[in-house]
C-alpha cells in the first residue's frame, strides 16, 4: 500500500471541504490482536492501512478497522465488531473480514485468497449468503471505491 498516496488523496479531498476522518492508527500488537480475534491473518496491505490511518469515514460511511488502538471494540467501525455482527447474523464465512459495513452487501477482505501482500474486496450478499470479488486488493477497493468517486463529485 502506498501510505504516501492515499494521504494525497486524502489531503486533495479535504481541500475540498470535504469531511473525512479517520483514527490516527495503531501499533503491530493492535494488528496481531485483531488477527487473533477473528482467526484470520489480514493481508499486509490492510495491516499497513490499520497502522496508519486505524479505520476511516467519510459521509456516513465507514472503512471498518481498529478505533482508538482497541481490536476488540464493540462498535460499529470497528472491524472486529463489524466482522463478528455479520458472522454471527448472517452465517459470512470466517475467512471475510468486514472492511465497509452495509446493511444489505457489506463488502470483505478474502483472507483465504491472500496473494503476495494484498487479497481481494469482495461483496458479501447477505439474502444470499455469497459473495463475489470486487477489486484484485484493499487498496484498489480503498482509493478506487471510495476516495477518488469524492474528488469527482466534490
Amino acid at each position: 500500500m502506498n501510505i504516501e498516496a492515499i494521504q494525497s488523496l486524502i489531503d486533495d479531498i479535504r481541500a475540498r471541504e470535504v469531511e473525512l476522518g479517520y483514527d490516527g492508527g495503531c501499533s503491530d500488537a493492535d494488528v496481531d490482536r485483531l488477527e487473533t480475534l477473528l482467526s484470520v491473518i489480514l493481508p499486509a496491505e490492510y495491516r499497513a492501512f490499520l497502522i496508519h490511518f486505524g479505520a476511516m469515514w467519510i459521509d456516513g460511511k465507514a472503512v471498518s478497522g481498529i478505533m482508538d488502538g482497541d481490536p476488540d471494540a464493540a462498535e460499529l467501525g470497528s472491524s472486529y465488531c463489524d466482522t463478528e455482527r455479520y458472522r454471527d447474523d448472517f452465517d459470512m464465512p470466517r475467512h471475510l473480514v468486514v472492511v465497509q459495513p452495509d446493511e444489505d452487501a457489506p463488502y470483505c477482505i478474502d483472507t483465504a485468497a491472500i496473494n503476495g501482500d494484498s487479497s481481494p474486496v469482495v461483496c458479501f450478499q447477505l439474502n444470499t449468503g455469497t459473495y463475489q470479488p470486487i477489486t484484485k486488493s484493499f487498496s484498489k477497493f480503498l482509493t478506487d471505491w471510495f476516495l477518488k468517486p469524492l474528488l469527482s463529485t466534490a
